[in-house]
């Protein structure tokens, strides 16, 4: 389960790339989920996506297979994990829902 740790919190993501095997420079599409939802959220955008982007989808903390935030969880620290999950993906473009 590839996971990545912002703020002692482990947030799970998954990678989905069709894209052809000898392209080496692959552009990369993030989609994050909104409130209440997963990664699963997305899973019909992933086959007409993949074919052509590397694929990023992350669980906020506390959704889906992300770690549970616990009584300390605030909005200023969801914008922190996103910037550090960003640093560490190489990512080209972000897509998101409303929270």
């Amino acid at each position: 389960m590839p996971t990545v740790t912002a703020n002692n919190c482990e947030m799970y993501y998954e990678v989905d790339d069709f894209t052809d095997p000898w392209v080496t420079e692959k552009e990369t599409v993030w989609l994050q989920h909104g409130v209440g939802r997963s990664t699963k959220f997305w899973y019909h955008w992933v086959p007409a996506l993949a074919r052509h982007y590397r694929v990023v989808r992350r669980d906020m903390r506390g959704h889906g297979q992300s770690a549970d935030p616990g009584p300390n969880h605030t909005w200023s620290g969801v914008a922190v994990r996103r910037r550090f999950f960003a640093e560490r993906k190489p990512l080209c473009t972000a897509v998101s829902n409303r929270f």
